[in-house]
């Protein structure tokens, strides 16, 4: 039996260039891969980005090789690339089931085989033991929490509640299906995988149940991309929160320390979630650079997205950062339920608060990512807020316009963006600070650079 799986579905030009967008391993996809090659299952991964392929090519690709199941994982702006990939393998291999999971289809399992008939089965939330079920044969409708066809033709979900995944017992992701070094720095590596926080506006792809790897098990899958792949920057996040627990992370850092694994690392974490302390233990270990969730500077809005931190904590550990020499990306989310140009401009005096302390920033508008609250608010056109199309592809979260607002128009949040961008980047400091640092330099492309310049003036 074989198995192709993609490890992006990205086939159409982004117009969105300010957001952040770059050649990358796909962390579930390699993990699912390995998962299946521990059953006997042949995978096959192929990478359209990376090939600069268009849909047509990659159902080539795919018709030529002896496979049974193909595998996509799409978030919400990818799903018409990735519909239109499965569409095209269809018209040339129409027995071949072709299985979607990511976030948009783990939001909405059923709709999203509704919308696009080139899918078979969608999957929802993690994905290496149902994926493993479909291709062994066990019938959909006794797999819990996937989206499959009726021999009517009608999409429905199954009941139960799988079991989740021991993380320790996958095996070592599937690097070596991949060009390793074709790709840009750093590696993802999983070290812990749900958030139980309750953002209103994130989606919680695999859940809000935390599993972690053991500090063992993540130690050794670590050495092994140094070692192995020669790998020498890695990110320590994939699902938004690491550190989250503190005896965790003080001993990875301590473990990291112990092995002698002379790396640069990053992670994305709470601001909540750190202390000086913590941080000193990071720094030593490693890491060198921080991205924290700011979103807004207004404290009432910060509870009121259920976000849960304080403005004190927020200038608390970013200078913190500071102090120990690490480099910090800030991300804010500009039209937020119940934003309004007071607490924009709150949120633009904190800007100006924290530009000295931080290297990088950037600027998000609000997107109602299916299976958020802020989705069904906005469907429902509470807080200010009002859906005006469901195009997937305009889902993206530079932008933007998506929304309507009571408050102000899309035109006057995307000046507000231009001016947060000028506030943060506009001064002959600021760019040779984004200049001299390896992170800014690794994590802003030249194209991404010129158009965040480029908006300032809008």
């Amino acid at each position: 039996m074989r198995v192709l799986l993609l490890n992006s579905c990205a086939v159409s030009h982004t117009t969105d260039t300010l957001q952040r967008d770059y050649l990358s391993i796909n962390p579930g996809i390699a993990s699912i891969a390995s998962h299946l090659r521990s059953l006997g299952v042949e995978v096959v991964v192929l990478d359209p980005r990376l090939e600069k392929l268009q849909a047509p090519e990659v159902a080539e690709r795919i018709a030529t090789l002896a496979t049974e199941y193909v595998g996509y994982s799409a978030i919400t702006e990818e799903i018409h690339d990735a519909a239109e990939i499965a569409a095209e393998v269809k018209k040339r291999r129409p027995g071949i089931v072709n299985i979607v999971g990511g976030c948009h289809a783990g939001a909405l399992p059923v709709e999203t085989l509704r919308q696009f008939s080139g899918f078979d089965i969608a999957v929802q939330g993690e994905g290496e033991l149902p994926f493993a079920d479909i291709v062994r044969g066990t019938p959909p409708e006794n797999i819990a929490e996937i989206a499959f066809r009726t021999a009517g033709g009608e999409a429905v979900f199954t009941a139960g509640h799988r079991v989740l995944v021991e993380l320790d017992d996958l095996p070592f992701p599937a690097w070596d299906l991949y060009q390793v070094s074709r790709y840009r720095p750093p590696m993802m590596v999983e070290l812990v995988r749900a958030c139980p926080y309750g953002c209103n506006f994130c989606f919680h792809a695999v859940g809000r149940q935390v599993h972690y790897k053991s500090p063992a098990r993540a130690l050794d899958e670590i050495e092994h991309c140094v070692e192995r792949y020669g790998i020498r920057f890695l990110y320590l996040s994939t699902n938004g929160t690491w550190p989250l627990g503190r005896a965790h992370c003080e001993q990875i850092c301590e473990g990291m320390l112990s092995r002698g694994l002379k790396i640069r690392w990053a992670t994305s974490t709470r601001v909540d979630l750190v202390d000086p302390e913590l941080l000193a233990l990071m720094r030593r270990a490693g890491c060198d650079m921080i991205d924290f969730g700011i979103e807004t500077a207004s404290a009432e809005m910060l509870g009121l997205c259920r976000k849960g931190t304080s403005h004190e904590a927020i200038i608390s550990s970013v200078e913190a950062c500071h102090r120990l020499g690490l480099d910090v990306e800030l991300n804010f989310l500009l039209g937020l339920p119940h934003e309004s140009n007071e607490t924009l401009k709150q949120t633009r005096d904190l800007v100006r608060r924290l530009r000295r302390f931080s290297t990088i920033a950037n600027f998000h508008l609000l997107v109602p990512f299916p299976g958020t609250e802020v989705y069904e608010m906005a469907l429902r056109n509470e807080a200010g807020l009002r859906i005006i199309h469901n195009d997937w592809r305009k889902y993206t979260v530079q932008r933007g316009g998506v929304l309507a607002y009571d408050n102000f128009s899309q035109e006057d949040l995307h000046a507000w963006q231009a001016r947060m961008y000028r506030c943060y980047y506009f001064s002959f400091r600021k760019f040779l600070q984004v200049l001299r640092s390896p992170n800014a330099r690794e994590m802003i492309s030249p194209s991404r650079l010129l158009y965040m310049i480029r908006s300032m003036f809008l």
